[in-house]
């Protein structure tokens, strides 16, 4: 009876997890408790539903909480396989746990930043380790220093909005990046290091966040080519050690700063070109108009051409008479090469008749090539005229959408 009542709750308590609803994730998991207190997912949803639904309120008992119940949830696991299991479940729901919950204190502005250092070392620790969490304090700190002044609390502006300049964020950063090195100098090819260093670009990804946040886009573009430059330099070691496939970890953090940065880039430039971007999108609007014109004309003027070119490859009446009276001849020749030794006579016959219709045909040769000539030079300039309007056609459909193009590189890639 039991059993059953276990089964069916962990079914529940499956489904609300996946669908994220937490309130009734906490009580599935509290029923399962009352049931069997020795269940190890029961634990584990009971630490997660209590984090996600009364962190905003107290996020550092919330954390606390969750991290008694992980602890139990690993402890209960009756074998090792069930362990490795159920760290692997608790080390992805902790990385969207911890980012998710900062991101939520530094949107909604919390009094004092620095506290976030107590809420978000004891998960960091726990469940990446200590010298993890040391670096991702680093960019904590950064935050909160810019935010605060003399522990003074900052207008709800500044925290939802603080700006920070690149020379501040690189002191920063080359703490961070130099850890970072030694790291990846130091590691070797094992599960241990893929996981340290997987979790490691998961500050990397947090730093990444705090400084979108916190700086204009010229900083932001020194700041990403900074991330740019230590992540490629790592990933070079990497390949030489390990090979390529070994450095997807760091690729799928290397791609998007590589674009984050193209980004800032541009919105750098423009920024301080504002008068040129109106004027390149004020041309682009305009040339459209002039392009959906050019390219409906040269449509037409090909129509043209190819009616004009149609009608003038039509074969007058001579010609096909002609055509027919060859295709005729032929089938004599192949007839009379098919007659056997013993048909003498009626090869002397076909033979002869071979002869006059060459002869006509000679005759009908000559009146279709003057027809032809003729029927060429009727429509010689119609051709030449349609095809010269034609092509201007095109060539000034060409030249516009050429132009919108540079126009669409310039806007994409101003610099």
């Amino acid at each position: 009876m039991a059993e059953g009542k276990v089964d069916a709750y962990l079914e529940l308590a499956d489904e609300a997890f996946l669908k994220r609803e937490f309130a009734d994730l906490v009580k599935y998991a509290n029923a399962l408790l009352e049931i069997d207190k020795k269940q190890p997912r029961a634990w584990f949803y009971s630490g997660a539903a209590l984090v996600w639904l009364t962190s905003v309120k107290d996020p550092k008992k919330a954390v606390g909480n969750m991290i008694t119940c992980w602890s139990q949830a690993l402890q209960c696991c009756p074998t090792k396989e069930m362990r490795e299991n159920m760290a692997q479940l608790i080390n992805s729901e902790s990385s969207k746990i911890y980012s998710g919950l900062l991101t939520t204190l530094l949107s909604q502005g919390i009094e004092k930043p620095q506290n976030a250092y107590d809420i978000y070392f004891p998960i960091i620790k726990a469940f990446i380790g200590e010298f993890l969490s040391m670096e991702l304090l680093l960019s904590l700190q950064l935050y909160s220093k810019k935010t605060l002044n003399e522990g003074e609390e900052s207008p709800e502006a500044e925290i939802n909005n603080p700006r920070l300049s690149y020379k501040d964020w690189n002191n920063e950063f080359g703490k961070l990046s130099a850890v970072f090195s030694g790291v990846v100098g130091r590691g070797s090819r094992t599960q241990y290091f893929a996981d340290q260093l997987r979790n490691y670009l998961q500050v990397f990804i947090m730093f990444n966040y705090v400084t979108s946040l916190t700086m204009t886009a010229g900083d932001s573009q020194c700041a990403f080519s900074r991330i740019i430059a230590v992540l490629s330099d790592a990933r070079s070691s990497l390949v030489r050690r390990f090979g390529t496939d070994f450095c997807k970890i760091i690729d799928a953090v290397l791609d998007p700063a590589k674009e984050s940065y193209n980004e800032a880039k541009k919105k750098a430039y423009w920024e301080s070109h504002e008068d040129e971007k109106k004027e390149l999108e004020e041309e682009k609007k305009q040339l459209n108009e002039e392009y959906k014109k050019a390219k409906d004309t040269a449509k037409k003027k090909t129509d043209v051409y190819n009616a004009i070119k149609k009608e003038a490859e039509t074969k007058t009446k001579e010609e096909v008479d002609y055509q027919a009276a060859e295709k005729e001849l032929q089938s004599m020749k192949n007839e009379l090469s098919s007659l056997g030794i013993f048909k003498g006579k009626q090869k002397k016959e076909l033979q002869g008749r071979i002869e006059q219709k060459e002869e006509f045909n000679r005759q009908l040769a000559a009146k279709s090539e003057e027809s032809r000539k003729k029927r060429e030079a009727s429509f010689s300039d119609k051709l030449k005229k349609a095809k010269k309007e034609m092509v201007t056609a095109e060539n000034e459909k060409n030249r516009l959408n050429n132009r919108i193009t540079k126009i669409d590189n310039k806007l994409e890639n101003p610099v």
